[in-house]
């Protein structure tokens, strides 16, 4: 049966026909679903450069973050990002995966989005503070460094920064932190209050302060 028959989707509350009178969609999911590995990969970043107009295959898509492949994930959550907001509500679901690399991929699409991906900084805050995969928490602090400065979002990075266990979390903590470029937030201040009681342990930066002195 063509998958324009019958398809309802709702993301935000407003209703798509799936595919109902666009047959490139239609042919590049099916090749998404159906084809082989390069095939998948070539479909994903060509729903991709379709952008919002290709929001009708956001299911195909976070479908397809389950791929055993890393190129058809990696391509899969480009083109997620590059769908924007009403990806989300989706790609929030596939967040609670039990696959972790679909995980990280719903994470990475999230932080594709930056600013558009406002609504899931919760769920990235609670994955970069409780995720049992090192390379998900990783991810969700990568991710909250392109979407969020806010005190939340801060906080988490730096509970990240100095109890995280795993020193590549920790380091992409700090990425985050000079990504946002924060300065005087209650995240930045919690960096200072801490920084005396501090002890380094062997990860590829001087101090967790070097990019935020006591200046703004």
């Amino acid at each position: 049966m063509r998958l324009a028959i019958a398809v309802l989707l709702t993301i935000q509350g407003a209703p798509y026909t799936l595919f109902a009178s666009d047959p490139l969609l239609e042919k590049l999911v099916r090749r998404l679903r159906d084809g082989n590995a390069e095939e998948q990969r070539i479909a994903a970043n060509q729903l991709g450069e379709l952008g919002a107009h290709a929001v009708a295959a956001v299911p195909a898509l976070v479908h397809a973050l389950e791929s055993p492949e890393d190129g058809v994930q990696f391509a899969s959550a480009v083109a997620l990002g590059k769908i924007g907001a009403r990806a989300v509500p989706a790609l929030v679901v596939a967040l609670r995966n039990s696959r972790w690399y679909v995980r990280r991929a719903a994470t990475e699409a999230l932080g594709r989005m930056g600013d558009d991906a406002a609504a899931a900084v919760p769920k990235l805050v609670a994955i970069l503070a409780g995720d049992p995969n090192e390379l998900v928490r990783g991810c969700a602090a990568w991710s909250l460094g392109r979407i969020a400065t806010t005190d939340p979002a801060v906080t988490a990075l730096v509970e990240a920064l100095f109890a995280d266990p795993d020193g590549n979390v920790r380091r992409w903590a700090t990425d985050a932190l000079r990504a946002m470029r924060v300065r005087e937030v209650t995240g930045l201040r919690n960096i200072r209050d801490r920084a005396a009681s501090y002890r380094p342990s062997p990860w590829p930066y001087e101090t967790p302060t070097s990019s935020f002195g006591a200046k703004p």
